[in-house]
């Protein structure tokens, strides 16, 4: 496979040599940072010939010359959707802002409600919202205001279960959410339901843990392939039968994906994103396939094999982000250094990706922070970072996005720990990188 190096300082562009313009690409763009909220920051988009990169510092414009500028969003990219001539950036601190494509900055000419807007999404030319507000999943009216679905969508903060809406859907005429909630009203909900124009509605049980003190899991992502509802996220169970990480819903009942066995069926499958095009279903998020010896960030479904797509490097590298780009291209984003060309030997489709373009936003930050290293990795006690920099605080977080542990040694001891995945934030002048570990009992 061709490798193409993404450079590790501002916002630098490669272009295949046999590529002429910017149309003709596939644009991957690195850097994520969890910032602790749970929800990602790292979002992909484009927008009137424009390629966009929302990282957890700013909002990144890429020209079809090449050229590019930087605009700051306080708190992070969550959300990037371009609607009705405009592109909605949906921001932690900003909440919900337009993009002036004439000056290059953030304008609060939208509205805005009451919590962090996760999502966004154009159903049936409206455009929705969902995320961390009061009610879940919100209608923008086209003009100042957003309008909560019906009952709209609750957690039970008391219980430590916040309500977030990380994607929402249109499936069979319905508007389909997932994340993590529990009831409408006083319907018990689960983190996965559909709106049908007048009510919220369950899916049977929904998505679980197996954990009566945390029965609902959390839906990350939701696409329709074959005219088939799949969500993915952390969960075990969904409508109380055992389908780990991805199910599929055919309008009567729930199932895995595939029995192909090259398929990971495990409870910690780490997809982060998505999406379906031109008859294939593309998933992305850390290396979680393996086809031919090769171990891929991104693998597309044609509903009876997989294909490998894309590899990224480093180690513990992953794609958080798939947008199409229109004419059978894409645009990913995530936390990587370098992406490998498709291969043509081993995906030849019709319409499918035959060039790359990689557009990095790879911040100064990265290039500083390149010889980290944390190490054991899985580990049982003691925890260790390995750098050349003065390390100014470290911030663990489980899978969920909770904070559970800071310090500034370089050693932590992690014993009491539950098996599981972490990521640990590394902390420098201001200046972050997080990277992923396994605890072992």
């Amino acid at each position: 496979m061709k490798k193409i190096n993404l450079l590790s300082i501002a916002f630098i562009c490669i272009l295949a040599s046999n590529l002429q313009s910017q149309q003709d690409l596939l644009c991957s763009i690195g850097n994520l940072n969890s910032g602790g909220t749970g929800s990602p920051n790292n979002r992909v988009a484009h927008f009137n010939g424009d390629v966009y990169g929302g990282s957890h510092f700013s909002l990144k414009r890429i020209f079809t010359d090449n050229s590019f500028v930087s605009t700051g969003a306080p708190g992070g990219v969550n959300a990037l959707m371009n609607f009705d001539g405009k592109l909605f950036v949906a921001c932690d601190q900003l909440n919900i802002a337009t993009y002036n494509t004439s000056n290059n900055i953030l304008e609060q000419n939208v509205g805005s409600l009451d919590g962090t807007v996760n999502s966004l999404a154009v159903i049936n030319d409206e455009l929705y919202a969902g995320g961390r507000f009061t009610g879940g999943v919100a209608k923008w009216n086209g003009s100042t205001n957003w309008e909560v679905l019906g009952d709209g969508l609750n957690g039970t903060p008391s219980s430590g279960h916040d309500l977030q809406v990380n994607e929402l859907i249109e499936y069979n005429g319905d508007i389909v959410a997932t994340g993590r909630f529990r009831f409408s009203g006083t319907t018990r909900v689960n983190s996965l339901a559909r709106w049908d124009g007048t009510s919220w509605h369950p899916f049977g049980e929904g998505l679980g843990l197996g954990d009566p003190n945390h029965p609902e899991g959390i839906g990350r992502g939701l696409a329709v392939f074959n005219n088939k509802l799949i969500v993915h996220g952390n969960f075990h169970t969904v409508d109380e039968n055992n389908i780990p990480s991805i199910a599929v819903w055919d309008g009567v009942s729930w199932s895995g994906l595939t029995s192909d066995p090259t398929w990971p069926n495990n409870n910690n499958l780490l997809i982060f994103d998505m999406i379906t095009l031109d008859g294939f279903l593309y998933l992305a998020g850390e290396a979680f396939i393996e086809i031919n010896n090769n171990t891929y960030h991104i693998a597309a479904w044609d509903g009876a094999q997989w294909h490998g797509i894309v590899k990224v490097d480093p180690e513990f590298a992953w794609v958080r982000d798939i947008e199409p780009m229109g004419d059978d291209r894409l645009i990913i984003g995530g936390n990587f250094s370098q992406a490998n060309d498709f291969d043509p030997d081993e995906f030849i489709l019709t319409g499918a990706i035959t060039d790359l373009f990689t557009c990095s936003t790879l911040s100064v930050e990265e290039s500083l922070f390149n010889d980290i290293k944390i190490y054991p990795n899985p580990i049982e006690s003691i925890l260790k970072i390995q750098s050349e920099i003065t390390i100014d605080n470290i911030k663990i977080y489980s899978l969920q996005g909770q904070l559970i542990k800071q310090a500034s040694d370089t050693e932590i001891d992690v014993s009491n720990l539950s098996s599981g995945i972490y990521f640990v934030s590394i902390s420098s002048d201001g200046k972050t990188i997080t990277k992923k570990f396994v605890k072992q009992p």
